[in-house]
C-alpha cells in the first residue's frame, strides 16, 4: 500500500482510483440507508401478508435500528485492529446473506430475525465507509469527503420509498429484499480493485465487555421510549428496562475505566467539540425522524395522498439534503463547521414548526416548503457535524470515529421512531372525547403537537451548536 494514498496531487491513475473508492463507499451508504427507509413503505404490506397488527411489524423495523446502533462502536473498533478493507468487505457478505434470508422468511418472527442479520451488515457498512473516506482524503478535504457521503446517504433515503412503491407495485414484498442483494454484489466486486489495503493498528484487544454493555444501554433505552406510553413509565417491563439501562450505565463506565483498551475512550468526552457533536447528533437525528414517522400518515390520512404521491413528496426531503450536503461540506471547510451546523439545526426547526399550522385544508405548498426546509437543513447540519466527529480521534481510530458517526445517527432514529410514535399516541388519546372535533380532528391535533415539539428538539440542538461554537472562538 503506498502511504500517499489520498495525500498527494493526483494522477489520472490515481484520480480514477480515488473516484472508484469514494463509489464504492457511496454504494453502502447508500443501501445501508435504503435497506432501512424501504421498509417503511412495505409495513402496511407485511401486516396483511402476516395477519399482524402495526405493533407487531413495527418491531421489523425497530429490530433493526437497534441492532445497527448497538454494534457500530464494536464493529468500528474491530476494523482498527483486523484492517477496514477486509472488514468492509465481510459488511457486504453479511448483508446479502440477511437479505436474502429476509426475502425467504415465511413468518413474521422469521423476518425480524433476518433483520437482525441484515442489521449486522448494515453496521458494518455503516461505520466503516467514513473512516476509509477519512483516510482517502487529506485533512483539509474532509468536510468535502463527509459531504460525499451525506450525498449518498440522501440518495439511499430518496430511492427507498420511490423504489420500494414500485416494487411493490408489481411484485410481492419478497422483492424489496431481494432486489438489495445485486446492489451489494456489485459494491463486494468493485471494491476489491479499488478501495485501499488500509493497515490495521494490531494494537490492543478487543473489548468484549464493553461491547455486550453498549447493547444493554441501548437496546433498552429505546424498547422503554417504545412502550413507555404504551404500557405507562410506571409499568414492569418499561421500569425493567429502566433499571437494565442504568445498571449497564454504570458497568460500562466502570469498565472502561478500567480495562488498557476500552472500546469507548472516555478521555474523548473531555474534547467540548466531539461532546458537543454527539449531542447535537442525537437531538438532530430524533427531531428528523418524525418526517420519516409521521409525515407519511398525515399525508395518507388527513391529505388523501396516495402512496405514490407520498413517496414522491417525501422524497423532497433527501433530494435536498444530498443538495445542501456538498455545500455545507465546502463551507464547512473555510469557514469551521459550528456556524453551518447550527443554521442547518435552526432551519429543521422552523420547518418542523410550521407542520404544526398544517390543516386538511393547507393543500400542499406549505407541505413542500417545510419539507424543503427540512430538507436543506438536514444537509447542513449532517455534513459539519460528521466532519467534527471524524476529526475527534487520531487516524489510528478512524474506525471507532466512523462508529460515533453511524451509532449517534442510528440511534438517534431509533429513538425518535419510539418517542413520536408513542407520543402521537399518546396524543391522541387524551384528546378523544375532549372536544377535539372527532377522530379527524384529535388525529390532527396530535399531529400538529408532536411537529411542535419535535420543532423544539431541533431548536434546542441549534441553541447547543451555536452556544458552543460561540465559546470555542
Amino acid at each position: 500500500m503506498n502511504p500517499s494514498f489520498g495525500r498527494t496531487e493526483p494522477t489520472t491513475l490515481f484520480g480514477l482510483r480515488l473516484f472508484g473508492a469514494t463509489i464504492v463507499i457511496g454504494l453502502g451508504v447508500t443501501l445501508s440507508t435504503m435497506t432501512a427507509s424501504i421498509v417503511f413503505i412495505s409495513l402496511p404490506t407485511l401486516a396483511t401478508s402476516f395477519s399482524v397488527d402495526i405493533s407487531v411489524v413495527q418491531w421489523v423495523v425497530m429490530v433493526y435500528f437497534i441492532t445497527v446502533s448497538s454494534l457500530h462502536l464494536s464493529v468500528g473498533r474491530i476494523a482498527d485492529l483486523l484492517g477496514r478493507r477486509a472488514v468492509y468487505q465481510v459488511g457486504f457478505i453479511i448483508f446479502v446473506l440477511g437479505s436474502a434470508l429476509s426475502g425467504l422468511s415465511h413468518s413474521i418472527q422469521w423476518l425480524i430475525a433476518a433483520r437482525i442479520v441484515q442489521a449486522i451488515g448494515a453496521s458494518i457498512i455503516q461505520a466503516n465507509g467514513p473512516a476509509i473516506l477519512t483516510y482517502i482524503y487529506s485533512p483539509e478535504k474532509r468536510g468535502q469527503a463527509m459531504g460525499y457521503f451525506g450525498v449518498f446517504g440522501a440518495v439511499g433515503f430518496l430511492m427507498g420509498p420511490l423504489l420500494g412503491g414500485l416494487l411493490l407495485s408489481v411484485a410481492g414484498w419478497p422483492i424489496i429484499f431481494f432486489a438489495l442483494i445485486p446492489i451489494a454484489a456489485i459494491a463486494l466486486l468493485a471494491g476489491q480493485f479499488t478501495l485501499p489495503s488500509i493497515p490495521a493498528t494490531r494494537e490492543g484487544s478487543f473489548d468484549l465487555t464493553g461491547a455486550v454493555l453498549i447493547a444493554c444501554i441501548l437496546a433498552p433505552a429505546v424498547y422503554a421510549l417504545n412502550r413507555g406510553f404504551v404500557q405507562g413509565w410506571s409499568s414492569a417491563p418499561v421500569v425493567g428496562a429502566v433499571g437494565t439501562m442504568t445498571i449497564s450505565v454504570v458497568l460500562l463506565y466502570l469498565r472502561e475505566r478500567s480495562t488498557p483498551y476500552p472500546l469507548i475512550d472516555l478521555k474523548l468526552f473531555r474534547t467540548s467539540e466531539f461532546r458537543t457533536a454527539l449531542i447535537v447528533a442525537l437531538l438532530g437525528y430524533i427531531s428528523l425522524d418524525s418526517i420519516n414517522l409521521l409525515m407519511p400518515f398525515f399525508l395518507e390520512q388527513l391529505m388523501g395522498a396516495t402512496t405514490a404521491m407520498v413517496g414522491l413528496i417525501m422524497a423532497s426531503v433527501p433530494l435536498m439534503a444530498g443538495l445542501a450536503g456538498v455545500a455545507a461540506g465546502y463551507i464547512s471547510d473555510r469557514l469551521g463547521p459550528g456556524l453551518p451546523r447550527s443554521v442547518g439545526l435552526l432551519g429543521i426547526a422552523f420547518g418542523l414548526m410550521s407542520f404544526s399550522l398544517l390543516g386538511p385544508m393547507s393543500g400542499l405548498l406549505p407541505i413542500l416548503v417545510g419539507l424543503v426546509l427540512v430538507g436543506i437543513g438536514r444537509g447542513f447540519f449532517m455534513t459539519p457535524n460528521s466532519s467534527v466527529m471524524m476529526g475527534a480521534l487520531p487516524r489510528e481510530r478512524l474506525g471507532t470515529a466512523g462508529g460515533f458517526v453511524a451509532a449517534s445517527r442510528t440511534f438517534g432514529r431509533a429513538c425518535g421512531q419510539a418517542l413520536w410514535g408513542g407520543l402521537f399516541g399518546m396524543l391522541v388519546a387524551s384528546m378523544v372525547g375532549g372536544g377535539g372535533g372527532g377522530q379527524i380532528g384529535d388525529m390532527l391535533n396530535g399531529y400538529r403537537s408532536s411537529f411542535l415539539v419535535a420543532g423544539g428538539v431541533a431548536l434546542l440542538a441549534s441553541i447547543i451548536s451555536l452556544w458552543r461554537t460561540g465559546s470555542a472562538r
